[in-house]
């Protein structure tokens, strides 16, 4: 079903004020690359958005947790815990971080944050 979770997507990016050409990007990725690149394009938005204003670093590792680079997810996890990101408190219960669950740096992340083990 995943023509109709990109529908829906779009829709939610519309309803939260993304421009045109933004999701003409997503929809043309979404195509071209299936949902490996509509995840890339979406990753690609949010960087570049970054850097103009803030944007929540669990959000960024949550795409890169998507598109199975887990390095880079660790990385803007460490980066949430850092600036004492309130979405960590969900990170347990989060299944977007499944894929990681296993690696000994999410069971370090989840004690340093203070999450029951």
């Amino acid at each position: 079903m995943s023509d109709e979770a990109v529908a829906a997507y779009l829709k939610s990016k519309t309803l939260g004020g993304a421009g045109a050409e933004e999701i003409v990007k997503l929809k043309k990725a979404y195509e071209k690359g299936g949902m490996n690149g509509f995840w890339r394009e979406e990753l690609a938005q949010t960087l570049e958005r970054e850097k103009k204003k803030y944007v929540a670093p669990y959000n960024i590792a949550l795409l890169y947790g998507r598109l199975g680079e887990f390095d880079k997810a660790f990385e803007w996890l460490e980066k949430a815990y850092i600036e004492r990101t309130s979405l960590l408190v969900a990170l347990k219960s989060d299944h977007e971080f499944d894929a990681l669950r296993s690696d000994p740096r999410f069971a370090s992340l989840v004690k340093r944050i203070g999450l029951p083990q």
